[in-house]
């Protein structure tokens, strides 16, 4: 998989060798994502299902589409594996919560604010990314739109010609940004779409100070961060 970071100003990507070689922090703490894509009939290996919770099984066993299933579980286990990793416990140990959004989050019985430890899942069809930090508040979407769905876009915020003199975005890396902005400040889409389009557009209109990281996850799939904070820094980047 090739994935390509644009251009943003102060971003320094950094490779799983150089990552082996030197410990990574944001001004205020770390930061992790983890991209992967997956085949349209992806199974989760026998490795994987071993560290399902009873929860995830039962999900598993009722679910009416079991391909979006599988990829939404290889998801929350590669985010246990990571949050593991940061509280020093077994991944599948680790109670994850839905708030009202569908937002998944530690159990409050952690004791762990989100501005302490905040982490944020995307998957779709083609692959699935986590991200997690320390410090910082994180969004995160992937997406590949259909030639309709970039239609229907055009439509809601304007013509791509029109845009062309602000942005060198298309519909689908817009979108994301919107995503990713909605996850990091906690309403989701219900924020607004006039006022997500603004932001994405110019990251500098939000109210809570936030910036971007762009990603091109394959042919036809975009990827952005949005993290809480005016400046970007180094982000450990892990690719399968």
């Amino acid at each position: 998989m090739t994935l390509i970071a644009t251009p943003t100003a102060g971003t320094k990507v950094l490779s799983i060798r150089e990552q082996q070689r030197k410990r990574l922090n944001w001004p205020g703490g770390p930061a992790q994502l983890h991209m992967q894509r997956l085949l349209s009939n992806y199974r989760l290996p026998s490795h994987m299902l071993d560290q399902l919770t009873k929860r995830d099984r039962q999900r598993l066993e009722r679910s009416p589409r079991p391909d979006k299933t599988h990829r939404a579980l290889a998801a929350r286990v590669e985010l246990r594996r990571m949050l593991g990793a940061v509280l020093d416990m077994p991944g599948p140990e680790i109670e994850l919560v839905n708030d009202s959004e569908g937002r998944p989050g530690l159990h409050p019985r952690y004791g762990v604010p989100r501005d302490a430890l905040d982490f944020s899942i995307s998957y779709g069809a083609f692959g699935f990314a986590v991200c997690i930090t320390a410090g910082r508040r994180v969004g995160l979407d992937i997406e590949r739109f259909s030639p309709k769905q970039a239609d229907s876009f055009d439509k809601l915020f304007g013509s791509r010609q029109a845009r062309r003199a602000q942005t060198h975005f298309i519909p689908q890396e817009l979108w994301t940004r919107m995503e990713a902005y909605g996850k990091m400040q906690g309403e989701g889409l219900g924020y607004g779409m006039q006022k997500l389009f603004k932001i994405a557009m110019d990251p500098s209109a939000a109210p809570i100070p936030c910036h971007f990281l762009d990603f091109r996850m394959g042919v036809g799939v975009s990827a952005s961060v949005c993290l809480s904070g005016p400046e970007a820094g180094p982000l450990s980047l892990r690719h399968v």
